[in-house]
């Protein structure tokens, strides 16, 4: 608001606005600037809307003065939001279809929040009222999915059309948060991806033939930390009549490593079983579900 006083001089002032067919008004903290009263508005903390706005100033004799209307007469309204929408978009493009004549593929993009596996390179756009933005810097932040704060990790740097892509390094299951800041013409964006990554472990067994009544040791050890505290619960799977069955849930120690021993007693003739460890998903442990490698054990019975 441009102010002036001819007498006293003006000493302070306000600028204050409210949303259309509200009462109160809210002082939005203007400052005198030589023969301007000056205030910010941020749209993003207010909701969307019509606005009307008013200045109030004082001079030094105690004297005030109140406007609502621009220097034209019409009333001062705005509505927000007044800066461009903006959007971060992710494109999954790992859904590809091969064509049988020519061989080649086919590749469908559409918006993706999560990819699976370490490596896997995260591609998206950033627009603002419609229009890519170019060569800016988007902050990249991650959370494991057990919980805490989101730190910074990295940058993404968009091109000229407004892409970027950033590859997801190795860890466990997190949350990867693309983040602009915006300008003074446009909003910030940001846009959320889970990176699920599978859990693994090894494993061994001690003998590889043996005769019905013997025993055998499986052992193994999570390939990923932290492990929780009170260790991680492995379920012991053999196949048998076409699936795969559970037979024993050994716990790890602190250190992720596990062992059991098992003892065949209903072996008939010469089987070959075999034997795999599959790591359920927990809310403490900061993987998918997922499985070791086979092993195969031959019993005579």
């Amino acid at each position: 608001a441009s102010v002036a006083d001819a007498g006293s001089g003006v000493v302070d002032g306000s600028i204050e606005l409210r949303r259309l067919g509200d009462r109160a008004w809210q002082d939005l903290g203007a400052r005198l600037r030589g023969g301007r009263l000056e205030a910010t508005l941020d749209d993003l903390a207010l909701p969307d809307g019509t606005y009307e706005l008013r200045a109030q100033v004082h001079d030094a004799a105690g004297l005030e003065r109140t406007d609502t209307r621009r220097a034209d007469g019409t009333a001062m309204r705005l509505t927000l939001p007044l800066r461009a929408a903006s959007r971060i978009s992710v494109l999954d493009r790992s859904r590809c279809r091969q064509k049988v004549r020519s061989r080649a593929k086919r590749c469908v993009s559409g918006p993706a929040d999560r990819v699976r596996g370490n490596g896997a390179t995260i591609r998206g756009e950033l627009r603002a009222g419609g229009a890519p933005v170019r060569h800016v810097s988007l902050v990249v932040l991650s959370r494991p999915r057990t919980g805490g704060p989101f730190v910074i990790l990295a940058n993404a740097r968009t091109d000229e059309s407004g892409r970027f892509s950033f590859r997801a390094a190795s860890g466990p299951s997190r949350t990867l948060r693309f983040h602009w800041p915006g300008t003074r013409h446009a909003r910030p964006a940001e846009t959320d991806v889970h990176v699920l990554v599978a859990a693994r472990s090894s494993i061994v067994v001690n003998r590889r033939a043996v005769l019905n009544g013997d025993t055998v040791t499986f052992t193994g050890a999570l390939r990923g930390g932290p492990v929780p505290d009170g260790g991680k619960l492995i379920d012991l799977q053999a196949h048998y009549r076409g699936r795969w069955r559970t037979f024993a849930t050994p716990r790890t120690d602190a250190a992720g490593r596990w062992s059991y021993p098992y003892r065949f007693e209903a072996t008939r003739g010469l089987v070959v079983y075999r034997f795999r460890a599959r790591i359920r998903r927990e809310a403490a442990y900061p993987y998918e579900l997922g499985h070791s490698r086979v092993v195969r054990v031959t019993v005579r019975g």
